[in-house]
C-alpha cells in the first residue's frame, strides 16, 4: 500500500522507501527523515546510527554511480 508522507514522498507501508532525489535539495536529509517519520520511537542511539548508515549509504550510492559512468 503507498502512502505520502509530510514532505510528498510516496512509500511503501511495507518498508520500502521511494524519493525523487531529481526534486531534492538535500536527498540525505530526506533519506533519513523519511525513514525517521516511519519508525517515531527510535531512540537516540538508533538515530545516530540511522544518520550514519544513510550517509555511508549515500556515499556508496554515488560512488556506484561514478563507476557505472566510467
Amino acid at each position: 500500500m503507498t502512502k505520502t508522507d509530510n514532505f510528498g514522498s510516496e512509500f511503501e507501508s511495507g518498508g520500502c522507501i521511494f524519493l525523487d532525489a531529481s526534486q531534492s535539495e538535500d536527498s540525505t536529509k530526506d533519506l533519513f527523515d523519511a525513514i525517521v517519520n516511519q519508525h517515531k520511537n527510535l531512540t537516540e542511539a538508533e538515530i545516530e546510527q540511522l544518520k550514519l548508515d544513510v550517509n555511508n549509504f549515500m556515499k556508496q550510492r554515488e560512488e556506484a554511480l561514478k563507476n557505472k559512468g566510467h
